[in-house]
């Protein structure tokens, strides 16, 4: 006898075709072997679902084949496979329609949409159908669904599993051919098992630590940390302020070791921010930063106006632009506010005078030499064979002036000078006496005794 022919048709917005073919037999001793197409998910979303997804959702089932129907009775067919089957000048597209009917007398594509407030909520697999293609009769049904793309995924995978055993229990297990007439066995009674799912305790861990852990967007801890989660697919989130958000698919498996790391990303970089010369005020996008230089402060991702000037300096100004996790260094030199200076300087006698000018303590120039000074009150000292000189010039941006000095020689200098003589050993009388004019109270006469003699040098 022929084997019978199943289809099965997984509908809502995309749909999926699986059909039992005419068996190919096997060795002498072995039973036949059906073949199983199974078709690939059409999109009847009007684009709202991805190829991408419908994909997944194709292999997800094929997957579920895999482990429900054993391999010496069931041959999983590739889609090469498939469109060798179909008929000549037919695609695998065409099965949506009336090549779904030459193979199995189809049943309708069953799709559904659900309307809500007008609209046609993203949906898909809503509806799944076992036929037999020999009548197109229904044999099984199933609705599976989701309100979103993970929790459709495991659905499906359940309500597949369902009805690929309904096919596994409508071919014979043993040699021989099946009549079409015959009644189906009924299932042996099985052992009770406790109900639900295994839990499986997930670590959670992230670089820096605190970020918030979501599952299937519901927060449930924060990093580091452990969650008991039953064996399934989730969608894992982990958020964390002034980090980017990272989001993945998590599959807890039963028996298998379940961690996760993550590196977040920065949502931020690092400017350093340098100029010549330092310490000058520094402000970005507006915000006083201090003086420079200013070292790997963290901004946000974006472009930056970067400026840095003083009451001496123009403003010099940037604008640089910061990647995520990355540093970026500017370096500026502001327009120094200059005045001139010119120093004549003689001796005491009149004569011009050679030296050096000083300005702030650093060496600017030779006297008479037109010499270029930052603007504002600044010490002026003037060193030469002469003699020196110090005092204060006020400087203007953009004007020159001239200051005259006398250079005054060190032995001219006015003071005391104090002579050092040594003191022998022996004693003393220290004091005013009571007979000496104009002795205060308390000078009162006393002996003093050196022990050893004092030397002190010039």
């Amino acid at each position: 006898m022929e084997c019978r022919h199943l289809l099965i048709f997984f509908g809502s917005m995309v749909w999926l075709g699986l059909f039992a073919t005419t068996p190919a037999h096997a060795g002498a001793d072995d039973g036949p072997i059906s073949r199983i197409a199974i078709l690939d998910f059409q999109d009847g979303t009007s684009g709202k679902t991805t190829p991408a997804e419908i994909l997944s959702l194709s292999d997800l089932v094929r997957g579920v084949a895999r482990d429900v129907l054993p391999t010496d009775r069931y041959l999983l067919m590739t889609r090469e496979n498939i469109q060798q089957m179909l008929p000549p000048g037919r695609t695998l597209s065409d099965c949506v329609g009336d090549c779904a009917v030459e193979t199995g007398r189809n049943p309708g594509r069953r799709l559904r949409r659900d309307r809500r407030n007008g609209g046609v909520r993203r949906s898909v697999a809503r509806h799944l159908s076992l036929h037999e293609t020999g009548r197109g009769s229904l044999v099984g049904s199933a609705r599976a669904g989701a309100p979103d793309l993970l929790g459709i995924e495991r659905d499906l995978r359940a309500r597949a599993q369902e009805l690929l055993l309904k096919l596994r229990a409508l071919a014979p297990e043993s040699g021989g051919q099946a009549d079409d007439a015959a009644p189906q066995p009924r299932p042996s009674p099985e052992a009770w098992t406790a109900p639900g799912a295994t839990r499986v305790v997930v670590s959670f861990a992230s670089e820096p630590a605190g970020a918030i852990v979501e599952i299937d967007g519901q927060p449930v801890g924060e990093t580091p940390c452990k969650r008991a989660l039953a064996t399934g697919v989730y969608r894992l989130g982990l958020k964390k302020v002034r980090y980017v958000a990272h989001e993945q698919s998590l599959e807890v498996r039963a028996g298998a070791a379940a961690a996760v790391s993550v590196a977040l990303t920065p949502d931020f970089g690092w400017l350093t921010v340098e100029s010549e010369p330092a310490g000058l005020a520094v402000t970005v996008d507006g915000e006083d930063w201090g003086s420079t230089p200013v070292t790997a402060r963290e901004v946000g991702a974006g472009a930056h106006d970067v400026q840095v000037g003083s009451s001496n300096h123009h403003p010099a100004q940037r604008s640089v632009v910061v990647t995520r996790g990355q540093r970026e260094t500017v370096r500026l030199s502001p327009v120094p506010r200059n005045g001139g200076l010119m120093i004549v300087a003689v001796d005491a006698k009149g004569n011009a005078a050679e030296g050096r000018v000083l300005v702030d303590g650093r060496d600017v120039g030779a006297v008479y030499e037109p010499l270029t000074v930052l603007q504002g009150r600044r010490e002026v000292a003037v060193k030469g064979p002469a003699g020196s000189w110090k005092g204060q010039a006020t400087i203007v941006e953009g004007q020159m002036q001239e200051m005259s000095v006398t250079l005054a020689a060190p032995a001219t200098a006015s003071g005391t000078v104090v002579k050092l003589v040594e003191i022998p050993a022996g004693s003393f009388m220290m004091g005013s006496p009571t007979s000496e004019t104009g002795r205060d109270g308390d000078e009162q006469q006393h002996r003093v005794e050196i022990t050893r003699a004092s030397s002190c040098r010039n």
